[in-house]
């Protein structure tokens, strides 16, 4: 079956589920989707002609060992899940099905899109804005208008390019040196560090392009599960993680 090629939110059925545990301690539950609507101008429609299939995984315990609340409280909204890992070995029978959020990542110069979150079937959330009543606005402004009107003078700042897909390195920017390098140096590379500075540091290493492909991958989940962002939402002081661990020999 082919992989999802565009973003979006989707209807899927959950095909096959399993354990991700890589060595930083980290645990996440993987899935495999099979796509059945997406969502158009806010109404789905059947995309199970298309056959495409989309994965996943959702991270529910950091590398301290510290369970990341919202992830396990959604997979067991999503998916029914009994916050059991016992019950993925044995129990678990596919066809349950779910909507998906699938992000695109930009990866040795070609798009992956993956599932970044995952929602209960009929979940209407984020389909548009919520409008407010009058009364409630009223009630909210006897509460907390005082204080509102407090800030009132403050200059809004306008928003930051958008940083995904990312843009052609920086001239100025440099390659994260391996870990050990001085404390300033740290400092500098998190203020510059994108998904390509931290890409960067991994080619440059010699290794196989094979090692080079397993330890990014690696790198990227351990930071995704400590952080509990996805990748999409990955800060600078993420990505220099994500340089930190690579491996120079």
């Amino acid at each position: 079956m082919p992989r999802i090629d565009r973003e979006g939110i989707f209807r899927a059925n959950v095909v096959e589920i399993g354990v991700a545990e890589p060595d930083s301690g980290a645990i996440g539950v993987q899935m495999k989707f099979d796509i059945i609507d997406m969502l158009v101008d806010g109404e789905f429609q059947d995309w199970s002609g298309y056959a495409f299939e989309v994965y996943g995984t959702v991270w529910v315990v950091k590398k301290d060992g510290t369970l990341i609340d919202k992830n396990v409280e959604s997979l067991r909204d999503s998916i029914g899940w009994d916050c059991k890992f016992e019950t993925l070995a044995t129990e678990w029978l596919p066809g349950v099905a779910c909507q998906v959020v699938v992000k695109g990542e930009e990866y040795k110069g070609k798009m992956q899109f993956r599932v970044e979150w995952v929602n209960p079937f009929d979940y209407q959330g984020g389909g548009g804005i919520a409008k407010v009543e009058t009364s409630t606005a009223k009630t909210l402004d006897s509460r907390f208008g005082s204080a509102l009107r407090a800030l009132g003078g403050v200059k809004a700042k306008s928003a930051p390019a958008p940083s995904w897909p990312p843009s052609a390195p920086r001239p100025a920017a440099k390659a994260a040196p391996s870990p050990g390098g001085s404390a300033t140096a740290t400092k500098e590379r998190r203020i510059a560090t994108t998904m390509e500075d931290a890409w960067a540091v991994y080619q440059s290493s010699n290794i196989t392009d094979e090692k080079r492909t397993a330890e990014w991958e690696e790198a990227c989940a351990e930071v995704a599960a400590s952080s509990g962002r996805g990748y999409d939402d990955f800060t600078a002081v993420d990505w220099q993680e994500v340089a930190d661990k690579c491996i120079p020999f």
